[in-house]
């Protein structure tokens, strides 16, 4: 045996098999599953948040229809039947929706982030909703509508939740 060239006796070097991107590593396999959770918490989340401001989107709605009706009278009694249907719809309870006029705008006034909603003249507002309109201006019935319009559509959007409905 004669080592005369050492270089002739080496054999070619063999890679190693290339590594196999199927089955991942552990890590992976838990960032997939907290991905999901995550994916799946959010949409559960905001489908909740969505259903549960359904009942302001439809209110709104039923408002602008109430906006097109003609009459100041008629405007303002079916914006208060529709402030009293939302309460129903937000709470969930019936007492306040059953409280008398003053009462029912005080208490929309107590449930809403905005203050200084409902400032109108009650006793005007008795009259417009329960007598014939003779000694009230048709001036005076606009302002009230417009300030009941107005506030309403506040309400709607800006009042705290009182009650959380399951």
């Amino acid at each position: 045996m004669s080592i005369s060239d050492p270089l002739s006796q080496l054999r070619d070097i063999h890679l190693p098999e290339p590594i196999s991107p199927w089955p991942p590593a552990p890590g992976w396999w838990i960032l997939l599953v907290f991905s999901i959770l995550l994916i799946a918490g959010t949409v559960y989340y905001v489908a909740r948040y969505l259903n549960s401001r359904k009942y302001r989107r439809e209110a709104l709605a039923e408002y602008s229809k109430i906006c097109s009706l003609k009459g100041e009278k008629e405007r303002i009694q079916n914006l208060l039947e529709l402030l009293r249907r939302t309460v129903i719809s937000a709470t969930g309870e019936r007492h306040s929706a059953s409280l008398s006029t003053n009462e029912f705008l005080d208490f929309l006034q107590e449930t809403c982030f905005k203050k200084n909603l409902f400032n109108c003249d009650r006793e005007k507002l008795g009259q417009a909703l329960y007598s014939p309109i003779f000694g009230i201006a048709n001036e005076e019935i606009r302002d009230l509508c417009n300030l009941m319009t107005k506030d309403s559509r506040r309400w709607i959007l800006d009042h705290k939740v009182t009650q959380v409905r399951s």
